[in-house]
């Protein structure tokens, strides 16, 4: 399958207090799909671990003109714009249930060993893989965060176990809704985020207890996030672009 396709149905509990479907849930089904087509492509999950690999993701841009609202159904359409070695770039549109094109993403995945956490090629298991080089979710995304000077700490976070995932590290939307969470709940009755551009540098894994938030204010309508561990290293970096509410 060349164009993978999937619905998903924006529930209340999807939505925000606007009523629209918030950034997280989004991005969540952006990666759901993303699995559904590669255990279509036979790179899913479950091949790779017989290999001693799995996915990681490296970046991911998203953007999105027209929020759905809660009772709405999405269609993401998803394909891959390139596979080479140990990485894959994968694109993405989304749709409204009226069939307008309200959104789109840009990711950059690696395959990494199990054991050894380090980038491996897939071997046989990426040939013949369909490929669109022409056609990206985002024009020249995803986008690489070089870090931010003059950051200032913002918060600490207790991590606990609903924020683990399958691979028994954090789950990477959990770093996206620790930030969306930082901001006052008002500027969302001003603003809605338009983009969000997200950098996954490391794991945070069970042995850790929290990770520290640093924020720097980029421009008016952009914010810089970074999230270091107990160690001091940056395991993910955002920067959130925000739009007024019209």
């Amino acid at each position: 399958m060349d164009i993978y396709k999937e619905k998903f149905r924006i529930h209340s509990f999807h939505a925000d207090i606007n009523g629209k479907a918030q950034i997280a849930a989004i991005c969540n089904w952006v990666q759901e799909a993303a699995s559904g087509h590669a255990e279509v492509l036979g790179i899913g999950t479950g091949r790779l671990r017989t290999s001693g690999l799995f996915w990681a993701l490296s970046r991911f841009s998203v953007s999105i003109d027209q929020y759905p609202i809660a009772g709405d159904e999405i269609e993401i359409q998803t394909w891959i714009s390139s596979i080479r070695g140990p990485f894959s770039e994968r694109e993405f549109y989304i749709y409204s249930q009226d069939g307008n094109l309200i959104g789109g993403a840009s990711t950059l995945w690696f395959a990494l060993n199990e054991k050894t956490r380090k980038p491996q090629q897939l071997g046989n298991m990426g040939e013949n893989m369909p490929v669109f080089p022409d056609r990206k979710g985002i024009k020249n995304k995803p986008l690489k965060i070089r870090s931010l000077r003059g950051t200032q700490f913002l918060n600490e976070i207790k991590i606990r176990y609903s924020d683990f995932d399958i691979n028994r590290h954090v789950n990477n939307v959990k770093y996206i809704e620790w930030i969306v969470d930082s901001f006052e709940i008002g500027r969302f009755g001003q603003q809605e985020i338009a983009e969000i551009d997200m950098n996954f540098l490391g794991e945070t894994t069970e042995n850790e207890d929290v990770i520290q938030m640093f924020y720097a204010e980029k421009s008016e309508t952009s914010d810089y996030h970074a999230l270091r561990n107990e160690k001091g290293t940056e395991v993910f970096r955002m920067i959130t672009t925000w739009r007024n509410l019209t």
